[in-house]
């Protein structure tokens, strides 16, 4: 009896592999787009020390450590079961100033039906992201557009309707304030339209509430926008504004694309209560963040990138932070995946040695040593 259950189970698991995708990808290097950690290397400007009088070490940059790192990820789905184990190591990371060189997130999802879905893990990526929170510059889904990010989650799906229920992996079921509660909605109209809705952390007095629209009847076309109450996701804001554009020429091989996240009142909200932004004079100051990014194919292995970040607060002087960044991505023959390397540049509008602060070389290299597709 008992040989008799080994075998079926091993044919049933012999089987799901059958019908199944299967993909392992590494990442190497440093690059803290892409890896967890920093930059492969970085020079900081020094802080100037009163007590040297013979030179100005503001002047002067400073490197860091080689940072190294490595991302293997396997993800896996068939009919029934999808689901992610990414395993990420870092000998220079560290949590609470403590070391922590490994890190591993991942999450399972099982489908019994077409219209239902439940999912556990502690870390769901961008699985559970409103389409219309989508913002291409950054080529990612913020934190208050996605409907789950960790822990249960729970799934119906009504042809263009999703609706999602999760309680967070963070939770805390005796604390209200940190119960862990979120609800979203997705509905999407294939084509034309994109609508959706997120409810974060219901019961705490730090709820957040987004709502997203997006248009899809323009070919090569991103075009999305949101409202976020109680936004953290780049600075607190009470009141909040998203919007990104991208579009692809896709006979000149380029791209582009702009993110826009704005308050709309100079309130935020911190334990419960409203507070405001202002300067050292007591006038308002309002934070605002943009974000350019360009591509182009330059030849069928080689691509041209460049990316503009711009943070600041409206009202203030001094206080403009922008990141250029240009690089290049290399695709490498036979199947040995690409290699990205670039210059970081971190400028600020500081009133004593402003300019140039700090500069970083990102360099990383992501190829799929396993790739099995099922035969469907």
């Amino acid at each position: 009896m008992k040989k008799t259950l080994i075998g079926g189970a091993a044919l049933l698991l012999a089987a799901s592999l059958a019908s199944a995708d299967i993909s392992l990808s590494s990442t190497f290097g440093g690059n803290e787009d892409s890896i967890w950690g920093n930059d492969f290397m970085s020079w900081s400007r020094k802080d100037d020390d009163p007590a040297t009088t013979d030179r100005d070490e503001s002047d002067e940059f400073e490197s860091s450590v080689a940072n190294v790192s490595e991302r293997l990820q396997l993800d896996y789905s068939s009919e029934k079961i999808d689901g992610r184990l990414r395993l990420e190591f870092n000998a220079n990371n560290k949590i609470n100033g403590k070391n922590a060189p490994v890190r591993l997130r991942g999450f399972a999802r099982f489908t019994p039906v077409e219209q239902i879905q439940f999912a556990a893990g502690n870390d769901f990526f961008t699985k559970y992201g409103v389409s219309a929170a989508y913002l291409a510059a950054a080529d990612d889904t913020y934190s208050s557009g996605k409907m789950a990010e960790s822990g249960l989650a729970f799934t119906a799906k009504f042809n263009t309707f999703k609706f999602v229920a999760n309680w967070a992996g963070d939770s805390q079921a005796d604390n209200l304030d940190k119960l862990g509660l979120n609800f979203g909605a997705d509905f999407v109209i294939p084509d034309t339209v994109k609508i959706g809705t997120t409810f974060k952390n219901i019961t705490s007095d730090d709820r957040t509430f987004g709502i997203f629209a997006g248009l899809g009847s323009v070919e090569n076309l991103v075009l999305n926008a949101g409202y976020i109450y109680n936004a953290n996701d780049i600075f607190p804001a009470k009141h909040a504004l998203q919007a990104s554009a991208a579009y692809t020429f896709k006979d000149a091989g380029i791209n582009v694309a702009a993110d826009v996240v704005s308050v709309l009142t100079n309130e935020y909200v911190k334990d419960g209560e409203t507070e405001e932004y202002k300067n050292s004079d007591g006038d308002k100051v309002y934070p605002f963040y943009t974000r350019v990014a360009a591509s182009y194919s330059a030849t069928e292995n080689l691509k041209v990138k460049g990316d503009v970040k711009l943070s600041t607060l409206l009202g203030e002087d001094y206080s403009t932070e922008t990141v250029v960044y240009p690089s290049v991505e290399y695709k490498l023959p036979k199947k040995m995946g690409s290699v990205q390397a670039g210059v970081r540049f971190t400028f600020q509008d500081l009133k004593d040695n402003g300019g140039l602060q700090k500069f970083s070389i990102p360099l990383c290299w992501k190829w799929t040593p396993v790739s099995v597709k099922s035969e469907k």
